[in-house]
């Protein structure tokens, strides 16, 4: 191989061991202390944003976010309840299309044409990984 790229992977590889080994920590470490900080200063958060008056005028600002995840089966199972109730579970449930790659690959190069109208097809970010020699 041109000792160029070698040089090239290896100073790659050297690097994202030093983010690594000084990112993580302290990526770490300021999530935590934000935990602590939030903890403490908003005994109740409501959803949205919140406020505390700090000195001189300055203010923490606390961003409070709920997750809310489908619970699939529970939901064919109220479904019914809310339809009786005038409730569109398509008004509440958003129905994201994702491609079944698996079935995607599958398709005929014509069904693929005529799908792909619909897809949009960018690269993502390439991954790389050292992979150390196997132990004999």
């Amino acid at each position: 191989m041109d000792t160029y790229l070698v040089q090239l992977i290896k100073e790659w590889d050297d690097l994202k061991a030093q983010v690594e080994a000084v990112a993580k920590p302290l990526i770490d470490k300021e999530r935590a202390l934000r935990q602590l900080v939030a903890d403490a200063m908003f005994d109740e958060p409501h959803e949205g944003t919140n406020y505390v008056d700090l000195e001189s005028e300055w203010r923490l600002k606390l961003t409070y976010k709920l997750d809310r995840k489908i619970d699939e089966a529970m939901l064919a199972t109220v479904k019914e309840q809310l339809a009786s109730m005038n409730v569109s579970i398509d008004k509440i449930v958003k129905w994201k299309p994702e491609v079944v790659l698996k079935a995607y690959r599958e398709l005929t190069a014509e069904q693929m044409n005529v799908f792909d109208q619909a897809v949009v097809i960018k690269p993502g970010t390439p991954a790389l990984e050292m992979v150390p020699p196997k132990e004999k």
